[in-house]
């Protein structure tokens, strides 16, 4: 009977409904909800404020572990570099939008923020490369170097205080940057770059090299320093397409057109502009309009065109010179020789004062600036002409009139403008010569130091042989993985 009944009473157990669960697991479960609310909301709250951008690692490089916030510079300036040296491109960018919104490559799922961020990984770990290396090698900043960084915090507390919408200097880092981004760890962020780029500037600028080193480099290959000035028109008569797509041209014609044409040209560059126009097809009448479309001006040998190149190099060529080649299956070109230059002309050295025409749509008597400009100039001329006429006075004269030393030495072609250029090294110039000449761009008021013993084309050579032996350096200190990015941190940054 015992037995009997403890089995009914376990069928009847088994049997029972549910019960409803004790007080004390359903507080526990509240409580528990409650709990991930909290933590949920403190982690909105701490993303919002910044500090997991300030705290959490981003990424990770040669023993560096970058903060979202340290990590958010070199990704906002992945931006501002690709803005500066693409500007058409940039354009598609709204940078009042987030990044990680914006398509960049549709066919790899890839927004502009993954292409930034991998930008940034790439300059992060160069950077820091060459700053271990400048500090192992006890490199120190020039005191102009430290005072612009001193300068640095003065100038963004300044900044913000222009500007209403922030609250600081603090503040305005944080538009700029994003979030967990202040004043002091951008201040950091400029130091290393600071002094990675000094030490890399310091070991270009101490590279050095013999004159017969630099003797034997331009003998080896003269091509690649000396220059030359031609125009060039490719004549082609299309007739049609291949099956394939290609054109079709009739190259008798075009070759008949191309000797007409350097035949007609022949010593008349004028002749020539109108006859690129005259014979270009009727989409490109427009852009040979332009006389320039077909000049190439102090191009090196060893860049010029191919087909033309021998030609051009023949000791031979005189000024006017034309010549009619076959291009390829569809044309001819037709060349126009202007000069060789083999850039043996020393050096000048000079001293220069720009003053910049600003164009105004509210000013019809002077719409693009160069009557006021010219004003300016001529005034700092009246006064240096009626000074003491030296370098000294010519100094004194350029102190809160320009931003930069208006020392050259040398002076390079291409420095500042062609007139300054054609004035600096016509054959008649001499030293204390001083003038007010009109530029594209505004006026200058120069003087004329002298000569500084070295030629345009010693300074030629020795910039590729410095360009490459500090590429080569470089990339020997440099080269490596990019930063390792950390998707929690990378999470937190402002994108």
């Amino acid at each position: 009977m015992g037995a009997s009944r403890s089995k009914r009473e376990r069928r009847s157990a088994q049997s029972l409904p549910d019960q409803p669960a004790p007080r004390r697991s359903r507080w526990i479960a509240v409580t528990a909800v409650v709990l991930v609310l909290a933590l949920l909301a403190a982690g909105i709250t701490l993303m919002a404020t910044g500090f997991l951008a300030a705290h959490v690692t981003a990424a990770s490089v040669a023993g560096h572990e970058l903060t979202g916030a340290m990590f958010s510079y070199f990704y906002r300036d992945a931006y501002n570099t690709f803005a500066s040296q693409n500007p058409m491109a940039a354009q598609t960018i709204d940078p009042t939008l987030p990044f990680d919104q914006q398509v960049y490559n549709q066919e790899q799922n890839m927004t502009w923020a993954d292409y930034f961020l991998d930008e940034a990984a790439k300059t992060a770990a160069d950077t820091l490369r060459v700053y271990d290396a400048a500090m192992a090698a006890g490199f120190t900043l020039s005191e102009t170097s430290e005072q612009t960084l001193e300068s640095n915090r003065t100038s963004l507390e300044s900044i913000a205080s222009l500007m209403p919408s922030y609250a600081d200097g603090d503040a305005y880092i944080r538009a700029s940057y994003g979030r967990g981004c202040d004043v002091d760890s951008y201040l950091e962020y400029a130091r290393i770059r600071t002094i990675a780029n000094d030490f890399a500037e310091q070991y270009r600028a101490d590279l050095s090299y013999s004159a017969e080193t630099i003797q034997a480099t331009y003998a080896a290959n003269p091509q690649d320093f000396d220059t030359v000035s031609y125009k060039i028109f490719y004549s082609s008569v299309v007739v049609g397409k291949n099956d394939d797509g290609t054109v079709q041209a009739d190259m008798d014609a075009s070759r008949a057109n191309a000797e007409r044409m350097a035949e007609e040209c022949r010593g008349d560059i004028d002749r020539f502009n109108e006859m690129t126009v005259e014979l270009a097809a009727e989409s490109k009448k427009s852009t040979y309009s332009d006389p320039n479309f077909s000049l190439r001006e102090d191009t090196t040998v060893s860049s010029a065109n191919e087909i033309l190149r021998d030609w051009l190099a023949d000791p031979a060529r005189q000024y006017g010179d034309t010549v009619c080649l076959q291009a390829d299956e569809r044309g001819y070109y037709v060349g126009f020789f202007i000069d060789y230059k083999d850039n043996s002309f020393p050096l000048a050295s000079l001293r220069a004062i720009a003053f910049r025409a600003y164009a105004s749509e509210d000013n019809p008597d002077d719409p693009d600036g160069m009557k006021a400009a010219l004003a300016r100039g001529q005034e700092a001329f009246d006064t240096f002409e009626a000074g003491a006429r030296t370098a000294e006075a010519f100094d004194a004269l350029a102190e809160g009139k320009t931003s930069y030393d208006p020392v050259y030495a040398p002076y390079l072609p291409g420095d500042l403008d062609g007139a300054v250029d054609d004035w600096c090294y016509d054959q008649e110039r001499s030293p204390a010569d001083y003038a007010l000449l009109r530029g594209s761009t505004g006026y200058y008021l120069v003087w004329f130091d002298g000569y500084d013993g070295g030629s345009y084309r010693d300074h030629l050579v020795d910039e590729q042989l410095r360009s490459a032996d500090y590429d080569a350096w470089y990339e020997s200190v440099a080269s490596g993985e990019p930063a390792r990015l950390h998707a929690t941190g990378v999470l937190f940054m402002s994108k």
